[in-house]
């Protein structure tokens, strides 16, 4: 049961910031930065990265919700949302954020840990 909601948690969360929060502000954003496209500029990132990296992380975290029912999807996506966190991550330790800022990157990194050894 844990592992079913630790896959719906994450789904629900890079959904939730990707599709429904990328135009706000969060205290969790680099810098002063006010949605997730500035926070990309921020990095000095562009916005095909900014478009490619949305793009993997909403199908990662769908296939990972599918996982729920084809488990053997949940490597892939695991592996997949792992990496994506580390260079939020990465990026975030880049530019000298506070630290603060990266606790839900790492958060979601070891929830795909656990799925990933589960």
């Amino acid at each position: 049961m844990l592992i079913i909601l630790i896959k719906i948690f994450i789904t629900l969360t890079i959904l939730y910031v990707w599709l429904l929060k990328i135009n706000s502000p969060s205290p969790f954003r680099a810098g002063e930065t006010l949605n997730l496209k500035q926070e990309f500029a921020f990095y000095g990132l562009s916005k095909e990265i900014f478009y490619f990296v949305g793009t993997m992380k909403i199908l990662f975290s769908l296939t990972l919700f599918g996982s729920l029912w084809l488990n053997q999807l949940s490597g892939l996506s695991s592996i997949g949302i792992f990496v994506l966190m580390m260079g939020a991550f990465f990026f975030h330790l880049k530019v000298g954020d506070k630290l603060y800022r990266s606790i839900p990157y790492l958060s979601l990194c070891l929830l795909s840990i656990i799925l990933l050894f589960n």
